[in-house]
């Protein structure tokens, strides 16, 4: 498969497709060439696990610059405890097994410790997440009770309106509507 369209990601990652441009442009150094192209524009499943995951990190509260920081990070993917890690020997492919089944642990890390501050980043993107969530609560409450005041102002004019137009014609010509300029 040569890779999706950019409509195919757009709704795979629930995302508008002015959004996934622009993804595509701030993230160009960590897509594949076929995402950068003009016409016909493929991305590839990195593409999408790495456009996911800036939208995760926006979602968490983050800054441009703090996702482009974090995204070269998010390419190793999570290698379930138990499974094989692949490395090179002098004598072909051949997995690596930690003892006892376990995970080797990626290079460069020390396992429960990535572990841990990965944990301690996610908690992080929430703790934000939940506060902009509670910000934008209260925000709406607010235009829903103005919304709700302006509303109110109207029916009482509508019901003063309704009221002189249920005067007699020769009446309401010798006075003026409710509200009148």
């Amino acid at each position: 498969m040569p890779g999706l369209t950019p409509s195919q990601v757009s709704e795979m990652l629930g995302i508008p497709p002015a959004t996934l441009r622009r993804y595509t442009k701030l993230f160009a150094p960590h897509l594949s060439p076929d995402s950068q192209r003009q016409r016909g524009r493929r991305y590839s499943r990195a593409d999408i696990h790495m456009l996911g995951r800036a939208r995760e990190l926006f979602g968490g509260g983050l800054q441009t610059d703090e996702v482009q920081e974090r995204l070269p990070e998010s390419g190793d993917e999570a290698v379930p405890v138990g499974s094989p890690t692949p490395s090179v020997v002098s004598g072909g492919d051949v997995p690596s097994v930690a003892p006892h089944g376990a995970a080797a642990p990626p290079e460069g890390t020390d396992g429960p410790r990535h572990q841990l501050e990965e944990l301690i980043r996610t908690q992080e993107a929430l703790a934000a997440t939940t506060s902009n969530l509670a910000r934008w609560q209260m925000i709406s409450e607010d235009r829903q009770s103005r919304s709700d005041e302006r509303l109110s102002i109207a029916e009482y004019k509508l019901a003063r309106i309704e009221e002189w137009l249920k005067l007699p014609w020769l009446k309401r010509l010798f006075s003026r509507p409710p509200f009148w300029g």
